[in-house]
């Protein structure tokens, strides 16, 4: 389905998406091209695409708020587990090093790096945290048909955040790295290894599923 052009008016007031605060509420600028759209109702599944460039501007997600609440719950569950327990055992001449998630990121400011350091900490262990919380004051007050006190708030602030969360590319830098020491020593996945790739798996699925365009209308009839 593709939506109709339209033209940009006043903005409007109130919880809105990002784009509304430049060209109101029931205007969407495509990401592609940057043509305005005037937001159409879809049905369950359906998804608006630009008349120009043919991107994808929202899809109507048929399963609410349920499905990527307990996607995130879900990962909550991986992420404490990913930090709790080691991540790979090294063998070397009969020495076993166990690592954690957080190891690169001690290590660098062990060598003198503390913005290095801070900065690797932000991208595999803060951000992705920041994101998770967010996600869960926005979905869990949605879900009991509520709001939430910062939910408008939270939910822009979770859209900044997101982007930032970089924990499928820091896993794979370490397949990589686990691969080149295979070659001289003995690698052990640990149980932190297995939930870091669940948690990724299910993050990227829930940010797949979460109609964030749904999210930001439902807050704004709930405020």
């Amino acid at each position: 389905m593709t939506a109709t052009q339209g033209k940009p008016r006043g903005a409007s007031s109130g919880c809105a998406g990002p784009d509304a605060g430049l060209y109101g509420g029931d205007l969407i600028a495509c990401p592609g091209c940057d043509l305005l759209h005037r937001r159409v109702a879809l049905s369950p599944g359906a998804t608006a695409r630009c008349r120009r460039c043919g991107h994808r501007l929202y899809t109507r997600e048929p399963r609410g708020v349920e499905y990527p609440l307990a996607l995130t719950l879900a990962a909550v569950v991986f992420f404490l587990l990913a930090n709790t327990f080691p991540f790979v055992a090294i063998e070397i001449q009969g020495i076993t090093r166990e690592i954690n998630l957080l190891s690169a990121a001690i290590t660098l400011f062990h060598q003198g790096m503390p913005v290095l350091g801070l900065f690797a900490a932000a991208l595999i262990f803060a951000f992705p945290l920041l994101q998770l919380i967010g996600m869960l004051v926005v979905l869990v007050p949605l879900y009991r048909n509520r709001a939430g006190a910062m939910g408008c708030v939270v939910l822009r602030w979770v859209s900044l955040v997101s982007p930032w969360s970089m924990m499928e590319i820091y896993l794979l830098s370490v397949l990589v790295s686990l691969v080149k020491l295979a070659t001289y020593a003995d690698v052990t996945l640990g149980i932190a290894f297995w939930n870091f790739v669940a948690l990724v798996i299910t993050n990227l699925w829930t940010l797949q599923v979460m109609d964030r365009e749904a999210l930001w209308r439902r807050l704004e009839a709930l405020s």
